[in-house]
């Protein structure tokens, strides 16, 4: 089947229709359970100009497959019920720039240029805002307009898109790199075209190239952040230059100060290059918009109980409402109960043991906000184990072995766990 269908895809692209349609026949019949093979055979007949026999097996096919795009498409195509189709479309597809793309495709990499232009406008550009359109559609319809030989039209979509910036787009689709080199050869200073061009090479992992277009884009736009946290990454991770990615990360900041992101990202630069104590005054001293991301208090708690400030690593953990955490994760409680266990140890160590008693017990709360409840995740044999040794300074010894024992009979878990879980079961016998 697989072969048939070659067959026909180079007859497609030859522009010899009939032969095409002739293999595609083959194929489906070899294997009638592929759509794919189907949908081939669909646009072969539409192309050799059989349309109503296209539109006959397009109608019956939906009946079976409502869902499918194709034959939609050929019924839009062929007159029949447009602005049903299209409403239809817009109504149950989801992700629906990405999924009408990816059905453009179908059409242009058989040659129909036409067809995949029409697709595209008729789903992506008629029916939409122009503020709302997808530049990377656009950039697609401006690199097909010019196979087509209109670059009147091909030059105003391209000067649509790179006018055109949205966030939470970007190319992944091996076909945008025709697309996107064609931008950049018509407007070497396309900023958005070579940010995408970034982004699509940094998908398929060529980072080193990727780089370069990210650099360019900050060059023709430097007011563009995520091309400068894209660099920040890069520099951080691959080039492991921490003065480099932070010099990025600053100037995204500049871009878009509003962005909580950034800072925490340039935080984690700092932590990792030895300057803790620069991360927690970036993030103490970050100004933001609303509530602040409960990662980025996460990460600054963290940092506090790594500097020592134990105090106000409790403080902000507990001034937060609440904390919505990821399935199983007890990383809230885990600093938290932490937190109050170093506090406790460095008050026993200074002979303050009714305070560090407190620790102790406060350490092994689960306070409602950090969204954590007691499981087998939560590990508490450190702080059973450090608040039995307390109550035996304060000559509480059957409360000391109460400790122990129920430190002794905590879950098995991390090397820590496991090691004051065994101390506790030696000190409780």
């Amino acid at each position: 089947a697989r072969g048939f269908d070659l067959v026909g895809r180079s007859r497609m692209l030859e522009g010899n229709y009939v032969e095409a349609r002739k293999y595609f026949l083959d194929a489906w019949k070899a294997d009638a359970y592929d759509p794919v093979l189907f949908h081939h055979y669909l646009l072969a007949l539409h192309a050799s100009g059989e349309k109503e026999k296209a539109v006959e097996l397009a109608t019956g096919r939906l009946k079976d497959y409502p869902t499918e795009l194709i034959p939609r498409f050929i019924l839009m195509m062929s007159g029949q019920n447009r602005d049903h189709h299209i409403g239809e479309i817009r109504d149950f597809v989801g992700e629906i720039d990405f999924t009408v793309l990816e059905t453009s495709l179908v059409f242009s990499r058989l040659g129909l240029i036409d067809e995949a232009i029409q697709t595209l406008e008729s789903i992506c550009m008629e029916t939409v805002l122009p503020e709302n359109r997808n530049h990377l559609i656009q950039y697609q319809l401006a690199y097909l307009n010019h196979l087509n030989a209109d670059e009147v039209k091909a030059n105003e979509y391209l000067r649509d898109a790179a006018a055109n910036y949205q966030d939470f787009i970007n190319a992944s689709k091996p076909e945008m790199e025709e697309a996107l080199k064609y931008a950049l050869s018509v407007n070497p200073h396309d900023a958005l075209a070579a940010y995408q061009m970034g982004n699509l090479y940094g998908n398929f992992g060529r980072l080193d190239e990727a780089e370069i277009y990210w650099r360019n884009a900050t060059v023709s736009d430097p007011s563009m952040s995520v091309p400068w946290r894209n660099l920040g990454l890069y520099y951080w991770v691959v080039k492991n230059d921490h003065l480099q990615s932070e010099s990025c990360f600053r100037n995204a900041i500049s871009a878009r100060p509003p962005d909580q992101t950034l800072y925490r990202d340039l935080a984690k630069v700092l932590e990792d290059n030895d300057r803790r104590k620069e991360a927690i005054f970036l993030l103490e001293t970050m100004p933001y918009q609303g509530t602040q991301r409960s990662d980025l208090v996460i990460d600054l708690a963290q940092y506090y109980l790594d500097d020592g400030r134990y105090d106000d690593c409790i403080d902000l953990l507990s001034a937060v409402p609440y904390f919505v955490n990821w399935e199983g994760s007890s990383i809230t409680w885990n600093i938290f109960n932490m937190a109050n266990v170093k506090k406790g140890i460095t008050l026993y160590e200074n002979g303050n043991y009714r305070s560090a008693l407190r620790a102790f017990e406060k350490a092994l709360t689960w306070p409602e906000n950090l969204g954590v409840g007691r499981s087998k995740r939560t590990e508490e044999a450190m702080a059973w184990f450090w608040k039995g040794k307390t109550l035996l300074m304060l000559n509480r010894n059957k409360d000391a072995v109460e400790a122990w024992r129920a430190g002794a009979s905590s879950h098995n878990g991390s090397q820590v766990q496991n090691t004051h879980k065994k101390l506790c079961d030696d000190l409780q016998r």
